[in-house]
């Protein structure tokens, strides 16, 4: 599932942009940042 710039992080984790890979962590309940590539859409790849 990939998340948009402004949503809420449904859980704490590493998130990866779909588009250009870039990786961020955030804590649940976090508003997703917009990416440097300006494509928007993160997907979690490790849960912490």
């Amino acid at each position: 599932m990939a998340y948009q710039a402004g949503e809420e992080t449904p859980e704490a984790g590493v998130y990866r942009c779909t588009n250009c890979g870039a990786e961020i962590t955030l804590k649940a309940g976090a508003a997703f940042p917009p990416c440097e590539c300006s494509l928007e859409n993160w997907s979690i790849v490790r849960r912490t």
